[in-house]
């Protein structure tokens, strides 16, 4: 390797540092996706004009080659088809950083050691402005992401890049040790456990094998642990209250939950994946595809704040996890066997604490899909072979033929990834959306049609926006290739169930709504959408028996509200008989409510909504063989003492001959714990009441 080649692949690998980590767009939706779209275009660019800095020469690039033939070929296989977009983004993804590393290969880490000590001065002082209340573009005192989008996704880089920094601290310490102590006191601020853990264990690593001697050796650790300490005390200080910057948020995306837990659950769900293909494993880039098959109902409740919203899961949070979900056994081992080439006892110095880093990270995060840290880490630690010989030239030749042609392969996919993120950003830019700024989600999806956020914003746009049927039709074409894509994800097939609704497509939605339930048969938008796709049809009693039966606990919590929707959906169709009708069961279900409180207080407000109900329930025609009110009356009597009463009414539903239909039941359940005393009662209740 010639002086001139080393001083390229030095710049070239500064270059990419500073415009993978500092440039942003504050309204991207999915900040690691975009910078996935700048490597592959840096990369791609790389490749195409300077093909020979990339030939085979790094330790352990063999069995990075080997990850990418391997998943290649058994994606082919398991998919049945070289067509799927995500295998293909995954494959070039690899393949991106197979060159990073034979790249960094001969890159002076002096240098880079400074630009990552530069960068990581940049990315901690952002962050810790916003952890003061410094408005910064994004980011918040409770959510100080620095450049990223993500806390998690910053502590990963600033983990890596100051293992970086220990590593190479030469040239200009001051400077280094600076960064690793603002370093540390971001760590803190930022809050991720596994970047308070990484930052040190990395730092830690790169002292311990530096061949620097004296008390210098451990001097960036004790920066390092100062800074945390510093941060420590800082934090134990009352921050100033701010409010978060106005940001489009990814669909699905949630405040902190019990993450410890969710991954767990996550965790179990990936091992059924890995389980059900070990061999070949679901394909390249199908973890997030396949995944929503596999989730367990209590991850559901968890990601979601208990229903609150629908998240989805785009990774295993466990880049070892997901490599063999996707790409087998095979694939794990290939993974392994490269990072033990460059960490085995007779290869390890300082330069491999970043990787070291990163394999850790890899344990409980995705640091393998967030770009500037993985970057980092493969560019610093790679570490060239002995010259072979000479190639033929006809060899070199041809080498440098097929680093173009995945050079532009490349660069297209970087293209287009980053053109698709720019066009949903001046959507998310632009709000209230209007026609003008839709278009942008149109341009989005004309430059990666197979983008799952781009193709979910544009049908939810042209649902929110429908007039005409054609209106409805567009976007039904839109969920339709959505799904096409993402089939086992129950939020599209919601999305496309109510644009068949939309469209008069009736039976069509209800056998969606049929598959969105079969995938998560606890959602409880399923059966809100179904009662709106029967009170299109006019069939209002079927919209009332969908809400009301064997409601989730989130759809149960708000069915007053929901009935109340769907008594004005009645009312503006002109359809009085069914809105009183449904007033009279949202009145029911507020005496429910009522008894939830078992004080006197609560009986109080209850016998009261119990007049009310009555009210509605004679308004609305109700049959007098309704068993309802005189359960609830009985109830009520039950849980003040008085059995008298309850005995009459029970001898008054038998007289009627009171029927109590199982949607009924599933609600009046509640409360029938005080009539399971009253032996004419215990004879009318459906079985499981006794």
């Amino acid at each position: 390797m010639t002086e001139a080649r080393s001083a390229f692949c030095t710049r070239s690998a500064i270059a990419l540092l500073f415009l993978l980590a500092l440039p942003f767009d504050p309204h991207w939706i999915d900040f690691e996706h975009a910078r996935r779209g700048a490597l592959l275009l840096l990369v791609g660019a790389i490749a195409m004009l300077k093909p020979s800095t990339l030939q085979p020469r790094a330790h352990g690039d063999a069995w990075l080659l080997g990850l990418v033939a391997w998943t290649a070929g058994a994606s082919a296989i398991a998919l049945g088809s070289i067509t799927n977009v995500d295998a293909w983004l995954r494959i070039l993804w690899l393949l991106a950083l197979l060159m990073l590393w034979r790249l960094g290969a001969t890159a002076d880490k002096g240098k880079l050691a400074l630009c990552a000590a530069i960068v990581l001065i940049a990315v901690s002082l952002v962050g810790v402005l916003q952890r003061l209340g410094v408005p910064l573009w994004i980011g918040s005192t409770d959510e100080p992401v620095s450049l990223f989008g993500n806390r998690n996704v910053a502590a990963e880089f600033v983990a890596i890049a100051g293992a970086c920094v220990a590593a190479g601290l030469r040239q200009r310490p001051r400077w280094q040790l600076a960064a690793l102590a603002l370093a540390g006191v971001y760590a803190m601020a930022n809050g991720s456990r596994s970047g308070i853990v990484a930052l040190p264990l990395g730092v830690g690593v790169a002292c311990a094998l530096s061949r620097e001697l004296g008390r210098g050796r451990w001097m960036p650790l004790l920066a390092s642990v100062l800074g945390m300490l510093s941060g420590a005390l800082w934090l134990a200080i009352p921050a100033p209250s701010a409010q978060p910057l106005p940001r489009a948020a990814m669909p699905g995306s949630a405040v902190r939950t019990e993450t410890l837990q969710v991954r767990a659950e996550i965790h179990k769900g990936g091992l059924a994946m890995l389980l059900d293909a070990p061999i070949l494993g679901h394909g390249a880039g199908q973890f997030a595809v396949d995944y929503p098959r596999y989730r367990t109902q209590r991850e559901i409740e968890l990601s979601s704040m208990q229903r609150a919203e629908m998240r989805r899961v785009a990774s295993a949070h466990d880049d070892w996890m997901e490599t063999a979900i996707e790409g087998g056994l095979a694939a794990l081992a290939f993974l392994l066997l490269f990072f033990w080439s460059r960490l085995r006892p007779a290869r390890i110095d300082a330069f491999a604490a970043p990787m070291l880093a990163l394999a850790a990270l890899m344990l409980i995060r995705s640091p393998l899909g967030n770009a500037p840290a993985v970057a980092l880490a493969l560019l610093f630690a790679s570490k060239a072979t002995l010259p072979e010989g000479v190639r033929p030239e006809s060899t070199a030749r041809w080498q440098r033929l097929a680093l173009r042609i995945l050079g532009c392969a490349m660069l297209l996919a970087g293209v287009c990834v980053l053109t698709a993120a720019f066009c949903i950003a001046r959507f998310a830019q632009q709000q209230p959306a209007t026609a003008d700024t839709v278009r942008w989600l149109e341009r989005a999806v004309a430059a990666q049609p197979a983008d799952p956020v781009a193709l979910q914003l544009l049908a939810s746009e042209r649902a929110r926006t429908a007039l005409l049927r054609d209106d409805a039709e567009r976007g039904l074409a839109t969920a339709d290739a959505l799904v096409a894509i993402r089939p086992f994800e129950p939020s599209y097939r919601l999305l496309r169930a109510d644009l068949m609704r939309m469209c008069g497509k009736t039976k069509d939605s209800k056998r969606e709504l049929a598959e969105a339930s079969r995938l998560d048969p606890f959602e409880p938008q399923v059966q809100i959408q179904l009662a709106g796709v029967y009170a299109t049809e006019g069939d209002y009693d079927a919209a009332i028996v969908a809400l009301a039966t064997d409601p989730p606990v989130a759809l149960r919590n708000a069915l007053a509200e929901q009935l109340d929707a769907l008594a004005r959906a009645a009312t503006e169709a002109q359809a009085p008989a069914s809105a009183a009708r449904i007033e009279a069961e949202a009145a029911f279900v507020r005496v429910l409510d009522a008894m939830k409180d078992q004080t006197p207080r609560g009986d109080l407000l209850a016998k009261s909504r119990l007049d009310a109900m009555r009210e509605k329930f004679a308004t609305a025609r109700i049959d007098a063989n309704d068993m309802r009110p005189l359960a609830l009356l009985a109830a009520l009597s039950m849980r003040t003492g008085q059995t008298g009463i309850a005995d009459t009414t029970a001898d008054l539903a038998k007289k009627r001959g009171a029927q109590l239909p199982a949607w009924q039941w599933s609600l009046l359940r509640e409360v029938s714990e005080p009539l399971r005393s009253c032996a004419g009662w215990a004879e009318l209740l459906p079985f499981d009441a006794q």
